[in-house]
């Protein structure tokens, strides 16, 4: 719990990668004896060559903090993630915007998710998301999430240092809660991304205080540690979001 509230106040120190060899060993040694591997098996006869890029492994490796174990069952869950998204066809391809549907264009150009132009006290890359209305198709939601996830995380510092997210929601008269957003916090537990720490703000507790529950249930134990909820008017969530950190840049 200390480790983990350094990490998210952006004050710990960075993983170290002077075993990153043995990790990338015991990475591949892990990925032989996972028990739901049809989409990897699917992938390995399609594009070897792409599977076991080192670069591409790495980043798995580094998204669990070199723990190998929990890296192979990562990579096989986002080749599965892959597949149920894209086809086959694009399993062992990196995802474009050539790629990508009208519909998951349009969800990508409106802005709902977006970095911050700077990084946080720690070099972390900010993803903020704001509120989605209900009339957004979720598969279109799932693959711009997957697409920015995967281009972003071409940056090493970023692999590296990790991110931080920010569901930010103060100040948009929100009227009902969203469906399905589990399924977005479930997809990126298939993705080569760390969070370090995720931050909640809202001024409307009677509608997110139960999201946010369902999306703690959903998170591993390690994860829902990393969660800091704030509440309050948009000023109050700003002020409290740079005692993580995370630079005043709003409106983005």
């Amino acid at each position: 719990r200390e480790k983990i509230l350094l990490d998210i106040h952006g004050v710990a120190e960075e993983v170290s990668e002077s075993d990153l060899d043995v990790k990338l060993y015991e990475f591949n040694n892990y990925l032989q004896h996972i028990p739901s591997r049809d989409a990897l098996e699917m992938a390995l006869q399609l594009g070897p060559d792409y599977v076991n890029n080192r670069d591409f492994q790495i980043s798995f490796l580094r998204a669990d903090s070199l723990d190998s174990y929990k890296a192979a069952q990562r990579f096989a869950r986002h080749f599965q993630a892959k597949l149920d998204l894209f086809g086959p066809e694009l399993l062992v391809k990196d995802i474009t915007q050539d790629d990508l549907d009208a519909e998951s264009l349009d969800v990508l150009y409106e802005g709902m998710v977006q970095y911050l132009p700077l990084r946080d006290r720690a070099g972390r890359l900010v993803h903020v998301s704001f509120h989605h209305t209900d009339d957004i198709p979720l598969k279109a939601k799932l693959k711009r999430t997957f697409y920015m996830c995967m281009v972003s995380n071409e940056d090493e510092e970023t692999q590296r240092k990790g991110r931080v997210a920010v569901g930010y929601l103060a100040g948009q008269n929100v009227q009902e809660r969203p469906r399905n957003d589990w399924q977005v916090a479930k997809l990126m537990s298939a993705l080569p991304v760390r969070m370090t720490a995720v931050h909640l703000c809202h001024d409307a507790p009677s509608i997110w205080s139960p999201i946010f529950a369902v999306f703690k249930f959903v998170v591993t134990l390690v994860t829902r540690l990393r969660i800091r909820e704030h509440c309050g008017t948009t000023a109050d969530c700003l002020l409290s979001l740079q005692t993580f950190g995370i630079p005043n840049c709003f409106p983005i």
